[in-house]
């Protein structure tokens, strides 16, 4: 749900990608808030589409990227947010489990 122009909260179930630098998870933002800030930001074609965010779950957090998922036609296209495992350890998330995040555009 959006509580500003810049700020996002959401509830989802990271879900893991094993790649060759090791286990990292993601979470994929749900569709409609995907929009929300595709609207907000307008075109983004630097950087692959990649927006800076600040991100809170629960006492834990950081500085990263969202990515759109480059998989799905660009009518469906969402969001996902990259975890390390160090940061599902570090905001206590438990594999399968729900957390809530708090997103915060990056000026």
């Amino acid at each position: 749900m959006q509580k500003d122009k810049k700020k996002f909260e959401f509830e989802a179930v990271p879900w893991l990608f094993k790649g060759r630098s090791g286990a990292w998870a993601f979470v994929t933002l749900p569709e409609q808030m995907s929009c929300e800030i595709k609207k907000y930001v307008g075109g983004n074609d630097e950087n692959f589409g990649a927006l800076k965010v600040n991100v809170r779950c629960g006492e834990a957090c950081w500085k990263t990227s969202i990515f759109p998922d480059v998989f799905l036609d660009e009518h469906e296209s969402r969001y996902e947010l990259p975890l390390k495992m160090s940061t599902l350890k570090k905001a206590n998330i438990a594999q399968g489990e729900v957390a809530k995040f708090t997103l915060d555009l990056a000026a």
